[in-house]
């Protein structure tokens, strides 16, 4: 059970960065050309990716450590 915990984490881990970097991209590509509704598009996206390793960094420091 915990080496798919282990695998879990890591995926959502990568799946938030990735998140975060692909959206990221075109939102600052708009906003520096200009198109603020177009940016105002993706930046949900970013948004998300960013509370999903926010969520996973909160559940890092909540669980207690076994040994």
């Amino acid at each position: 059970m915990e080496d798919k915990v282990i695998r879990l984490s890591k995926f959502t881990k990568v799946l938030g960065i990735i998140t975060v970097v692909i959206f990221m991209i075109p939102t600052g590509f708009l906003l520096f050309t200009g198109n603020i509704i177009a940016a105002l598009c993706f930046f949900p996206f970013v948004l998300l990716g960013a509370a999903l390793l926010l969520a996973l960094s909160l559940i890092h420091i909540s669980e207690p450590t076994r040994h």
